[in-house]
């Protein structure tokens, strides 16, 4: 059996006895982050960056290390203009897998080109720039800016969409209506963009707009919209013909007239009884398919909501796993100090340690971790005292006082009737007073004084403390 984190094999069982991961654990966490890929992926196949980068974070959320996720996240940040949040995305990916990482590619491509990298960045500035005289009520000098901004960077989303809102306030509707389907061209379920569309038509359909991949490249003509005006036919202005004889003329205008009588008694009546059946028909249509509307919009929060809970539900799963990783990884640390201790590296134990935070262990681990940590650091002062008074009488004194400042170090974890600890600080002393450094000697045999009382040293301290302070 080989497991799913490091690759190592091993015989069976639920743990890995090399990384000490929940194998079950690991790959349920794994599959639902590449399910949340997929459909990420699912998205920005259809150029829905929005909803892509949306499932592409909680893949994330649930495997740190999904290098495909990572990769993807950053390119659909990169297509609506976030250089940097996809820079971070890909430079975390490399981190994570050096050899034949797309990412490496990819960050390398955007900071060889200087000047494209220039482009973007001005475009960045000038949106802020924008942003600042929009909040100025200054929407001329915002539209300015925000123009150049997407000149510089034909796929900035945000650029678009802010130059919607100054073309909105404006009551330009014929330029608002082309920046968002140009923001909608690159992000076809972008929130901001559709909020806009909806403002410009209300709720009128926007027909394929949000099923084709909008790819639309820089330069090239806008679509038309999908409606046109009707044309108005040419009126006749002419009002009599040659000829007529005013005669004629009243003789029409009369049979006119008494027609429009005759038709006004007989048939008006039976249309506006046929109208008002129409306008009955029509008013209960209407009133049918409002309350149809009503019933898919409460059906849409009943899934909306049934949606939220089970991402809630998710989340909460994803804690829970996260808290269990932490505690086993804790649990591993501390393994691995034991089996160093155990094998006389107690550098290696001591070191390891370092690396975890005492106050977030159990109960059965801060006991592990006290015993291993006594045994370790026991061993270390035994150990620097030694090379120290070694290299103490071989008149090695730097040697001598790097090594018992070592052995100092790791002092306070070990018990004070040991007699190790006075006798550190007393050649600590006289490593001090060879290299005549007499305060720092002084302090040493002072601690000794105080601090170890009952000690052999204590009375030989004592009397060095005398003659130094005499003399």
């Amino acid at each position: 059996m080989k497991c799913p984190n490091c690759d190592y094999e091993f015989a069976g069982g639920q743990t890995c006895p090399n990384c000490r991961v929940d194998i079950a654990l690991f790959t349920k966490t794994a599959a639902i982050s590449d399910a949340l890929y997929n459909k990420g992926l699912d998205r920005a196949r259809v150029s829905d960056l929005t909803g892509a980068i949306g499932f592409l974070s909680k893949s994330i959320g649930f495997n740190k290390n999904n290098i495909s996720a990572r990769n993807l996240i950053g390119l659909c940040y990169y297509e609506i203009g976030y250089i940097g949040d996809a820079l971070r995305h890909w430079v975390i990916s490399n981190s994570i897998l050096k050899e034949k990482n797309p990412a490496r590619r990819y960050i390398d491509d955007v900071q060889k080109d200087e000047k494209t990298l220039k482009r973007l960045s001005d475009a960045v500035t000038m949106y802020n720039q924008a942003l600042y005289y929009l909040k100025q009520k200054s929407d001329d000098m915002a539209i300015i800016q925000l123009k150049k901004a997407v000149e510089l960077n034909p796929r900035f989303v945000d650029a678009y969409n802010m130059l919607s809102l100054c073309y909105l306030i404006q009551r330009n509707k014929e330029k608002a209506m082309d920046t968002i389907e140009r923001a909608l061209s690159i992000d076809v379920n972008n929130p901001v963009a559709l909020n806009y569309f909806e403002q410009v038509f209300g709720r009128k359909q926007r027909g394929e707009a949000a099923a084709r991949p909008a790819r639309v490249p820089s330069g090239t003509p806008r679509p038309q919209p999908s409606y046109t005006m009707p044309k108005l036919q040419p009126k006749d202005n002419r009002i009599f013909g040659g000829g007529f004889r005013f005669g004629e003329i009243l003789a029409f205008l009369v049979g006119a007239a008494c027609i429009a009588i005759l038709l006004f008694t007989l048939y008006v009546p039976a249309r506006i009884k046929v109208k008002d059946a129409e306008i009955a028909t029509v008013s209960a249509q209407k009133a049918a398919a409002d309350q149809n509307a009503a019933n898919a919009a409460a059906d849409y929060n009943r899934q909306l909501t049934d949606k939220d809970t089970a991402y809630g539900d998710l989340q909460a799963k994803y804690n829970e796993l996260q808290a269990q990783a932490d505690v086993l990884a804790l649990s591993e640390k501390i393994g691995r100090a034991e089996t160093q201790a155990a094998s006389s590296d107690f550098q290696g134990a001591a070191d390891t340690l370092a690396t975890i935070d005492a106050m977030s262990l159990g109960q059965d681990q801060a006991v592990r971790y006290a015993s291993v940590r006594k045994t370790a650091w026991k061993a270390l002062v035994a150990q620097y005292l030694a090379d120290g008074v070694g290299q103490y009488e071989s008149s090695e004194f730097d040697a001598a006082k790097t090594a018992l400042g070592k052995a100092v170090s790791y002092i306070d974890g070990v018990d004070p009737a040991d007699a190790d600890a006075p006798k550190v600080y007393y050649y600590l002393g006289l490593t001090s007073e060879k290299l005549k450094e007499v305060a720092e000697a002084l302090g040493y045999y002072q601690t000794v004084v105080d601090n170890y009382p009952n000690s052999e040293q204590s009375h030989s301290a004592q009397s060095k403390v005398d003659k130094l302070s005499a003399g």
